[in-house]
């Protein structure tokens, strides 16, 4: 290639590089598609399985249905819950957290109320006291509290819309009970396409002006785990899809049968799992059933326990993946062509997609699949229309004005072949060939100006074919002359034969 294309092609490569990195550089900062992104990296979450240091006591079916021996949910009385402690306490539970919030004082008797008043005896003192506050079976259940130090109980609020993290009015237990238990945001972070895939680890309380811990945070601290400093903003890494950690029903726990499920030691979660109670959400590992908001925390606790965080690519790295795309997809399909430089980009997509992608993932690094992606398309997409549209284009007169004094197969030649010329010219042993009209001056005088024209024009027609079609180079027409030569403008060995 001469040095004048080499370095139009330069120039070019330049132009177009530098055009798609300012384009997507501007993608990258302003983020328009952040959706596409966050569905593209869900498909690299490969959940490894639930840690067995979780079980979770599931708020199911069987519990809230109206057959369970507990009635409905919204009737429970908190004796129900208190009673569920004890069992657990005695099943050696590491930590009991609450994915409930009880922001109202108790209501009305229930069946387990009275049974329990029955077995105290002063039946008639005992249901004065259920018309007045405190309600007793708030007092038995905050009495229970008090006796263990390892009770978390959730607590929800209204987020400033200018600040997810900021709670302006909070949703919290009634003090008889909050007063002896640690308490914890029950907050879900949801993307704009409704998916849970982050928490804060803390919030700020804006009527109390204080900073509270999350609900997974919290539980990690109270079960004293020694783990690695809690990032502000933490994105899941799901370990495990829906339903998939061990779980007991309520009613279950609260009979004391534990099944095959072992307590001891362990996070416990209590928390619904009944459609019913809609407390379901998406995950990135939903595959399109909701996951029971318990299973988010647990999922966030396992995260932390594993300190296996994930964190998004950062602008300054996806500028820089961007320029690196533009520069070297542009310079290797202007340089190589169009085919190779499709193989090129379609190799480099395939190895960032199932590749790089996956790899950086497992490392804890969500690698950008959109605009890096796009980048490399467009500066394919733009490259190959310069060369089709420009370098074609220009071949294509080239090869038009060239096939009228040299045969075809030889335009072809130098056209993919151009290094072959050398500028300047070059010395070689070569067949030159000269014609005219014998007595073409007598003829000339004997017809018409037109009728001669006329008869030259069919000449010329037919002793160029002639000359182009033995590989010859028609040099030039002079008058009735013709200079025409072989073994240039590329060497040809038998030219001596060819002339």
């Amino acid at each position: 290639m001469d040095k004048q294309k080499q370095k139009k092609r330069i120039k070019v490569a330049g132009v177009i590089a530098s055009s798609v990195m300012l384009i997507f550089i501007l993608f990258a900062a302003w983020n328009p598609l952040n959706k596409w992104q966050l569905k593209l990296a869900d498909r690299l979450y490969e959940p490894t399985g639930a840690s067995d240091e979780i079980v979770i006591v599931a708020i199911d079916e069987k519990s809230v249905s109206e057959r369970s021996v507990l009635g409905r949910w919204e009737k429970w009385d908190r004796v129900v819950y208190a009673q569920l402690i004890e069992n657990l306490e005695r099943a050696g539970a590491r930590v009991i957290a609450f994915d409930v919030i009880f922001s109202e004082e108790g209501q009305g008797i229930s069946a387990q109320a009275i049974n329990m008043m029955m077995q105290r005896g002063d039946y008639e003192n005992q249901v004065e006291r259920y018309a007045k506050s405190p309600h007793p079976s708030d007092e038995i259940f905050s009495e229970v509290l008090e006796k263990y130090s390892n009770v978390i109980l959730g607590k929800g609020g209204v987020e400033n819309p200018e600040n997810s993290q900021e709670i302006m009015m909070g949703i919290e237990p009634i003090l008889l009970l909050s007063k002896h238990a640690h308490e914890a945001w029950l907050k879900a972070f949801f993307d704009e396409d409704e998916v849970v895939r982050r928490f804060y680890s803390q919030f700020y309380d804006v009527e109390n002006e204080e900073w509270g811990a999350a609900f997974s945070k919290k539980i990690v601290e109270v079960a004293g785990y020694n783990v690695e400093e809690i990032p502000d903003e933490v994105v899941v890494n799901y370990s495990s899809e829906p339903y998939g950690f061990q779980r007991v029903s309520f009613v279950d726990a609260y009979n004391g049968d534990w099944g095959n499920i072992n307590v001891a030691n362990k996070i416990v979660l209590v928390g619904a799992t009944s459609e019913r109670l809609k407390d379901n959400f998406l995950t990135p590992v939903s595959n399109g059933e909701a996951m029971p908001g318990v299973e988010i925390h647990a999922n966030a606790i396992q995260t932390i326990l594993e300190g296996s965080y994930l964190q998004e690519q950062s602008l300054v790295s996806q500028i820089l993946l961007i320029a690196l795309i533009a520069i070297a997809l542009t310079v290797a399909t202007l340089f190589t062509g169009v085919i190779p430089g499709f193989l090129i980009a379609a190799g480099g997509l395939g190895l960032y997609h199932w590749g790089l992608a996956p790899f950086a993932f497992k490392q804890g690094l969500i690698l950008n699949l959109v605009y890096p992606t796009l980048a490399l398309f467009f500066a394919y997409l733009i490259t190959t229309l310069y060369k089709t549209l420009v370098e074609s284009r220009e071949k294509m007169k080239l090869k038009g004005a060239f096939m009228k004094y040299v045969n075809k197969d030889l335009v072809g030649q130098i056209l993919n072949n151009p290094e072959a010329l050398k500028l300047g010219g070059a010395k070689r042993n070569i067949t030159v060939f000269f014609s005219d009209i014998a007595n073409f001056t007598h003829f000339s005088e004997s017809v018409t100006p037109e009728e001669l024209v006329a008869q030259l024009n069919d000449y010329f027609e037919v002793m160029a074919g002639i000359i182009l079609e033995s590989g010859g180079t028609l040099d030039k027409y002079e008058g009735d002359a013709i200079m025409a030569y072989w073994g240039a403008p590329l060497d040809q060995p038998d030219h001596a034969l060819r002339g």
